[in-house]
This record gives C-alpha cells, sequence and structure tokens, in this order.
C-alpha cells in the first residue's frame, strides 16, 4: 500500500521537511515557499488548497471549496499535497501500513499534538477519475468510504470494495 511506500521514502529522505504528492497532482510554483514560511511560523505539518485540473465550472468550483473545508474541520488526504517536518513525522510513527485511509491516524494525532495548516497555495488535482466515473457518483462513493472507514470497516475490506467499484460498469452519462 501507499502508507508503506509514503514511509520508505520518509525514511530516505535527507531534508527536514517532507512533502507527500499523488503522481497526478500539480503543485503550483508557490507551494514549496509556503510550506517552507508555514514551518518557519511554527506549524509542524499541513495540506494544500485543493484544485480540479480543466476548466473551472461552479460545480467544480464548489466541490473543491467542500473538500477544502471537510479538511479544515476534519481530515485532510495525502492528495492534497500533505507535507509535514520530518521530526514530526517519525516521532508519531508516519503512516498507517494499510491500502486505504492510511493517513488518518496521522493527521488526527497531528492535529492533537500541535499546528497543522491548511495554506492557500493550490494542488492541482487531475480531475480524469471524476470525470469518467461521474462527478456526484465519485463524490459519493468517496464519502461512503470515509464513513465506513469512521465506524471501524478496516481499511482492507474498503481497498477491497474500492477495487470492486472502480471495475464496476458504469452508466452512460447523459
Amino acid at each position: 500500500g501507499r502508507g508503506v511506500q509514503m514511509n520508505q521514502a520518509a525514511a530516505l529522505a535527507s531534508g527536514d521537511i517532507l512533502w507527500f504528492l499523488h503522481a497526478d497532482a500539480r503543485p503550483d510554483l508557490s507551494s514549496l515557499s509556503a510550506i517552507r514560511a508555514a514551518i518557519q511560523a511554527g506549524a509542524e505539518g499541513g495540506f494544500l488548497r485543493f484544485v480540479f485540473s480543466g476548466i473551472q465550472s461552479p460545480s467544480r468550483t464548489r466541490l473543491a471549496r467542500l473538500i477544502n473545508w471537510r479538511a479544515s474541520v476534519g481530515i485532510a488526504y495525502v492528495d492534497q499535497g500533505m507535507f509535514f517536518q520530518k521530526t514530526t513525522f517519525v516521532a508519531l510513527g508516519g503512516f498507517a501500513p494499510e491500502p486505504l485511509f492510511e493517513e488518518v491516524p496521522l493527521v488526527k494525532a497531528r492535529k492533537v499534538r500541535g499546528k497543522f495548516v491548511a495554506l492557500d497555495a493550490p494542488i492541482v488535482v487531475n480531475a480524469r477519475r471524476w470525470e469518467s466515473d461521474g462527478w456526484i457518483r465519485r463524490t459519493i462513493q468517496n464519502r461512503l468510504l470515509a464513513l465506513a472507514y469512521g465506524v471501524g470497516v478496516s481499511p482492507s475490506t474498503l481497498a477491497r470494495w474500492y477495487t470492486q467499484a472502480k471495475r464496476e460498469p458504469k452508466r452512460p452519462r447523459r
């Protein structure tokens, strides 16, 4: 799973700030300086402002705002360009060795321990999966998986459900 891979990468990293990015995400040029400034101001970690790739329709903008709101009051996910001071990441034990929701225990511990910030620097997330699955369907699936995780369904079971949902034939969109 990604948690194990990201922990291995963190162990090999020589810098004092760890920045985790999904392969389909593009950070803005201002992101690096925003992360450094946040760490220098006392943050021990944080995440970037989620923006969908492509033409910014009102529905994309609203959904991105909801994702950013959820991240600021609840849990941010790695697809938002999560970053940590390396010492904090190590002290908290890194990512859970789970196939899905590997960041949740780390983010929860991070919020309890100290300053975890939402930066205004954008990270542009590829909208391909959202477009192919359908915006509403993808949003509902993601929230149902998070809800199931929140009530105790194991990440292994959730990963199996997620994989099955990806293989289901998609209905034509009208």
